[in-house]
């Protein structure tokens, strides 16, 4: 009972009017409409989904998320949280990995201008599609295997996000790409990583839903996965290959960025991140629930407990890289 009151009263806090009133909404028609794109570009047997996968929980679930639940979370938590660091109106952003385009929605909705890049060409056609049923003009889509960013647009992108995608690349070419889009930023610039999990975490709910998965070095972790035979990632007709396994999604962590950018991690400036910025955004809702735990005698979340550990060991490291997600804006300086 306390704690549903404290939720109805402090978290129930609507998205600020001014990005709200920016909201492209769509009716049922056009949400069906966004679904077969859907059917017809992703969820195929040629890209690995088998014919009874969408009947499963997961599969379901999977649908939900592309079709509604990231968007809401994108225009709910990460608009105003980059806008609070960030003016996204007079933005000219790069969005590198748009995938079925979500995320890039919710960032054209309230920047100037947005470039979505992204290798796989069929999902790029459902995010073509979402902008089309939503009305959105004001978002360029390019195969990132082909087109030179830096000298059609160099001077004009003022900010670089990686919205759920570094997880989806092969070390080389995280690391390729961490560096390029780095050296096109100007001065000042901003550098996003959203929603990426965490390789230092012990429990990988992003890929396989199994613990310590993220610690395996790649290959023992695609001979592990074939040995659990009732894992849903070996349900495919077609069978999983081990490149496949890794784009799917792999943790990255600070390492990433300190090699790529040949640079400590104390020299890189981290501007905030979102486990900070939802910290105070509930620090009421926050404290009660700390003190209704008290008076229960509980022990804070296992979660909890495991980021305080990290944190009692690196004392300096930033705490957007010791949660289960990433979620960190840099400014280059």
């Amino acid at each position: 009972m306390f704690k549903s009151l404290i939720r109805k009263f402090l978290l129930d806090r609507k998205t600020p009017y001014k990005i709200r009133e920016r909201f492209t909404l769509i009716d049922n028609n056009e949400l069906e409409e966004l679904r077969k794109s859907f059917l017809v570009n992703h969820f195929t047997k040629d890209r690995g989904y088998d014919n009874n996968f969408l009947r499963t929980q997961y599969g379901a679930k999977a649908m939900e998320d592309a079709l509604v639940n990231r968007l809401t979370t994108a225009r709910d938590l990460i608009i105003p949280w980059i806008s609070s660091n960030i003016n996204l109106h007079e933005s000219e952003i790069l969005e590198i990995g748009c995938g079925s385009g979500a995320g890039t929605i919710a960032l054209a909705e309230q920047a100037k201008f947005v470039i979505g890049l992204d290798i796989d060409l069929d999902i790029m056609k459902v995010a073509k599609d979402r902008c089309r049923i939503h009305g959105i003009n004001n978002v360029e889509f390019h195969n990132s295997g082909e087109i030179n960013i830096s000298k059609n647009y160099g001077n004009e992108i003022n900010v670089v996000i990686f919205y759920a995608s570094l997880e989806h690349m092969l070390y080389k070419e995280r690391k390729a790409w961490i560096q390029k889009a780095w050296n096109m930023l100007p001065n000042n610039g901003y550098f996003i990583i959203i929603d990426s999990p965490n390789r230092l975490f012990y429990y990988d709910g992003h890929t396989t839903d199994l613990p310590f998965y993220n610690w395996l070095p790649d290959n023992l972790s695609f001979e592990y996965i074939k040995t659990r035979t009732n894992h849903f990632l070996n349900h495919s007709d077609i069978g999983i290959s081990k490149s496949d396994l890794m784009k799917k999604g792999r943790g990255i962590s600070f390492h990433d960025l300190e090699i790529a950018l040949s640079m400590p991690i104390n020299e890189i400036k981290i501007i905030d991140s979102l486990c900070k910025y939802d910290r105070k955004r509930k620090q009421l809702f926050h404290l009660l629930s700390s003190l209704n735990r008290l008076l229960k005698l509980r022990k804070p979340s296992l979660e909890s407990r495991y980021i305080k550990l990290m944190k009692e060991y690196q004392p300096d490291l930033h705490p957007g890289f010791l949660q289960s997600y990433i979620n960190i804006i840099i400014q280059k300086n």
